[in-house]
Order: structure tokens, then C-alpha cells, then sequence
């Protein structure tokens, strides 16, 4: 019965993994079925931002934009340069763009390790990836001033080339969103979309337009890491004991 057991297990990963499944974990959900998320995960993943986004509204001192935009862009539009708080919020969330790419390049790697799936190593691998390209965007004002200069590329443009690289993304891994909590995930792409449409189509210095988009950026870039690191958790299983 050892030897058929080890027989089992000879991939070094938990029965049911090979199609990218998750484990057995100290919540309960079965291998194969849609793990839903308790609900301090949620909160977890919007309170926060929107305690920053609302403390970023009412403080009475500084300019709401001069938080929230990029530092880059702050500093090159500010009446006076440069202040350790601009663009606040906006290195906020490169911190957490930047965690949830090596969450899930990690998983990946752990994933690999143990010989599990290659649909859900591959489901890490590409979310690592394509979390770190809207990292370095968010960092270096990719979408707004790089590619427009270098490639000759609008920002529409190169909004709508997100667009489809995250669709391809989620087809492509299809499978495991359907097993774990993809609410999660669409509440990260309306804020997400929710951004994008105040930037392309109310670019707009008003106050009140400046919280709704980078608002909805911020809830968008946490929501994206708590459905990651969620399912990440998931996957690779808890620690033992």
C-alpha cells in the first residue's frame, strides 16, 4: 500500500493537482470546485484603498493630484519642486503591483518544482509577467510618455493592447479563474476599467475626476493582488502543521 501510495504521489504533488486543481487547504474548498473567499479577504482587499483615497479627499494641506499622480508628472506640473509627498498614492500601488508579480512568479516556480500542471504553472508564469509590465508602466508613465514616444503609440492605443493582453491572459487560464474566486478578479477590472475611461475620455484636471481615476486604479492594482495572492495560497497549498 506504500509503494502504491508514492505511486501516486511520484510527481511530488497532491492527487488531483495535474490538471492545475487546487489542494486540500484549512478552508475547506475541494479540489475542482470554485473556492470562494471569505469576507475579510474583500475588505482586506478595498478598505484600505478606499481609507487613502478618502483621507487623500478630505486632508485640507495638499492638492488631491499632487498624491495621486505619477511623482514624474507631479513634479513637472506642480508650482514648486519637488516634495517627498507627491505621488503618494501612485508609489502605493507600484509596491503592491510589485508583490503580486513575485507572489506569482513564485507560485510559479513552486508550482514547477513540485512537477504540477503546466496549465497552472502557466496561469502564475503569465500572471507574474503581466503584472510586472503594468508595474513597470505605472512606474515609468509607460502608457502616457514612453510608448507614445518610442513606438509612436497613443495612449488609446496602448490601453487597448492591456486590454487584450489580459484577455488572452484570463482565456489562456480560463480554468483555474473558474476555480477559484473570480469576483475578486472582476472587481479589479472595473476599477481597472473605471480608470481608463476617466483618463481616455474625461482627461480632466478637476479634483473630483482625479480621485475617481486613480481611485479606481488603486482598488483595481489591491483587488488584482488579493485575488492573486488568494489563489497563489490556494494552489501551492498552506504551509505544513
Amino acid at each position: 500500500m506504500a509503494a502504491a501510495g508514492n505511486a501516486e504521489r511520484r510527481d511530488g504533488a497532491p492527487p488531483g493537482n495535474r490538471d492545475g486543481e487546487p489542494p486540500g487547504n484549512r478552508d475547506g474548498e475541494p479540489p475542482g470546485e470554485r473556492a470562494a473567499s471569505p469576507a475579510w479577504l474583500y475588505a482586506v482587499a478595498v478598505g484600505p484603498a478606499a481609507a487613502v483615497i478618502a483621507a487623500v479627499w478630505l486632508q485640507p494641506w495638499v492638492k488631491p493630484g499632487w498624491l495621486l499622480r505619477d511623482p514624474l508628472f507631479v513634479a513637472a506640473t506642480a508650482d514648486a519642486c519637488c516634495r517627498m509627498y507627491y505621488g503618494l498614492v501612485s508609489n502605493l500601488g507600484v509596491l503592491v503591483w510589485c508583490a503580486t508579480a513575485a507572489v506569482c512568479l513564485f507560485a510559479a516556480l513552486q508550482l514547477r518544482r513540485r512537477q504540477a500542471g503546466r496549465r497552472v504553472v502557466r496561469f502564475f508564469l503569465l500572471g507574474g509577467l503581466l503584472t510586472g509590465l503594468l508595474l513597470m508602466d505605472d512606474l515609468f508613465f509607460g502608457h502616457e510618455s514612453v510608448y507614445p514616444r518610442l513606438l509612436g503609440i497613443d495612449e488609446a492605443g496602448v490601453v487597448a493592447g492591456y486590454v487584450v493582453l489580459t484577455l488572452g491572459y484570463l482565456w489562456a487560464g480560463r480554468g483555474q479563474v473558474r476555480r477559484t474566486d473570480h469576483r475578486l478578479l472582476a472587481l479589479a477590472l472595473l476599477g481597472f476599467a473605471a480608470s481608463a475611461g476617466v483618463d481616455i475620455f474625461l482627461p480632466d484636471t478637476d479634483n473630483w475626476l482625479i480621485v475617481v481615476e486613480d481611485g479606481g486604479k488603486l482598488v483595481g492594482i489591491t483587488s488584482w493582488a488579493a485575488y492573486h495572492i488568494r489563489a497563489a495560497w490556494l494552489f501551492t497549498g498552506p504551509p505544513p502543521g
